[in-house]
This record gives structure tokens, C-alpha cells and sequence, in this order.
């Protein structure tokens, strides 16, 4: 595998200059949801990721792929749902975010897709491998099989978020962004899609990571198997969570950052 340059390491003190591209903040509307928290939640996410550096804006599929295969030393191929090869994404359906630092390069990602299953459980859609594929039967690599056995999955209907995509360059690993982004995500798709639950399918190296609780999912479920995919073979936990929590987390995450801030200028106030 060949190396690739990593991009310079974004000082804490540096802010992403804006005009390299457009804050996802001109091109968001709250939709849904209570408009003052989400949008005091959006401004306070913006500007903590320009803190460290970083300019989050929307982003096409094209770019997503684009951004994983220039990083393939620390990030693995998409999973198919946020493939551009095998999703239909389109803005009804899925959205994406790339993070720039002020070099212009891309350090981090977050992408989603919207599954609207109301005629049978996510189960029964996951096991036909729509989740994966927009067109399973010309899509579906030979054996390849999904085997859901998360109990939620086997009831859950609605509206429903599947978020992935997750990745943060090296450089970044250690910004706090993985709890900012995710969170950024989910109010997104919330907001936009009035959605029922925000999902995600994780695997065993991220989960020991700790990248599910930064993101603060409450429920956490073994297991979904793959085989035969595009990535081989693997196992994936199930993580989910409901409006309520997704918005109380919300208000939780403010006064986190509130308090961050108040301690901050207080200790300038006194150097």
C-alpha cells in the first residue's frame, strides 16, 4: 500500500479560514425540533470545530469516497450504504460532511442515510440487504449475507438514521471531535428528517475505542454479522437511540461546553 502525506497538524489555536469553503451552517435550515436548542446546539458545534482548526461543510458522496481512498493507510473502504457505487444518495435520502483544515485538507467525516421502514422491521430489511444496497438483487456480491440478530432490530420501524462514514485523520484523533461531529450528525438528520432513531453499526475496534461513548449512545447491541461483503467478513454491534435522548444530550453536551468556556475565560481573567 502506498504512503500518503499526512496533512499538517492543525494547531488548537488556528481557525479554518472560511473562505476555503462553505460552513455547513449556510446551508442548514431547522426543520424539525425545538429551534432554539438546535440552533444555539449548530452555532456552538460550529465554533467548537473551528477551535481546533476545522471547517465543517456538506459534502457529496463522490468527496466521501474520494477522502477514503486518498486516506486508506488509517481508513478502511466505505461501507456499501455510503458507497456511492451501490447507494442512490441523494438529498431526500442521505447527507454527508467533510471536515477541512486550514490547509484545505479533509481530517475528518460523518455521513448518514435515511431508511424509511414502515411495511417490516429493520430486521427483515437488513437480513434482504437493502440496508447495504439500493438494489441488493444486481448489487449483492455472490453469498453475501447480513444476519441481524440485535434484538431492537427485530421491532424497529419509522423513520430511521443509520449514521457512518466516522473517520478522523490521525492528526485529529485526540481534538475531541468525536464527540462533536457525531452529535452534529444526528441533530442534522433529526431536524431535517424528523427522524424515529438515530442508528449506527459499529465494530469491535472503534467500540473498544471508546468512539460510542463520545458519541454518547445509550443502547448498545451485539450483534449484525456480514459475510461475503465488500469489507470480507465481520461482526458489528447495533447502537441506537430515540428523539428524547438525542435531544437531552443536546442541552447536556451546551452546558458541558458552557462551563468549558466560563473556566477558560475565568483562568485568562486571572493569568
Amino acid at each position: 500500500m502506498s504512503s500518503v502525506a499526512a496533512p499538517a497538524v492543525p494547531s488548537a489555536t488556528k481557525v479554518a479560514r472560511p473562505d476555503q469553503h462553505r460552513s455547513f451552517l449556510e446551508d442548514l435550515t431547522i426543520e424539525h425540533g425545538p429551534a432554539d436548542l438546535l440552533g444555539r446546539f449548530f452555532l456552538a458545534a460550529d465554533a467548537a470545530c473551528r477551535e481546533r482548526g476545522v471547517l465543517l461543510s456538506f459534502a457529496s458522496f463522490d468527496e466521501l469516497l474520494a477522502a477514503n481512498e486518498a486516506n486508506r493507510d488509517s481508513w478502511k473502504p466505505l461501507f456499501p450504504a455510503f458507497h456511492p457505487a451501490y447507494h442512490r444518495h441523494t438529498n431526500e435520502n442521505s447527507f454527508a460532511f467533510v471536515g477541512r483544515n486550514e490547509n484545505g485538507d479533509v481530517v475528518l467525516t460523518q455521513a448518514a442515510i435515511v431508511l424509511r421502514v414502515f411495511d417490516r422491521p429493520l430486521h427483515e430489511m437488513a437480513a434482504a440487504l437493502r440496508v447495504n444496497y439500493s438494489d441488493p438483487a444486481r448489487m449483492a456480491g455472490p453469498g453475501e449475507r447480513c444476519i441481524p440478530s440485535a434484538p431492537s432490530m427485530k421491532t424497529m420501524m419509522g423513520t430511521i438514521l443509520l449514521g457512518g462514514a466516522t473517520w478522523f485523520h490521525p492528526s485529529m484523533r485526540k481534538s475531541g471531535l468525536a464527540e462533536i461531529t457525531p452529535r452534529i450528525s444526528r441533530a442534522y438528520g433529526y431536524t431535517r428528517f424528523k427522524t424515529d432513531y438515530t442508528t449506527s453499526f459499529m465494530v469491535a475496534g472503534p467500540l473498544k475505542g471508546g468512539l460510542a461513548k463520545k458519541a454518547n449512545f445509550p443502547h448498545i447491541e451485539w450483534g449484525v454479522e456480514f459475510e461475503n461483503s465488500p469489507l470480507g467478513n465481520f461482526s458489528s454491534a447495533f447502537c441506537w437511540m430515540e428523539p428524547d435522548f438525542l435531544l437531552n444530550d443536546l442541552r447536556e453536551w451546551l452546558d458541558r461546553n458552557d462551563a468549558a468556556q466560563q473556566n477558560e475565560e475565568r483562568a485568562a481573567e486571572r493569568a
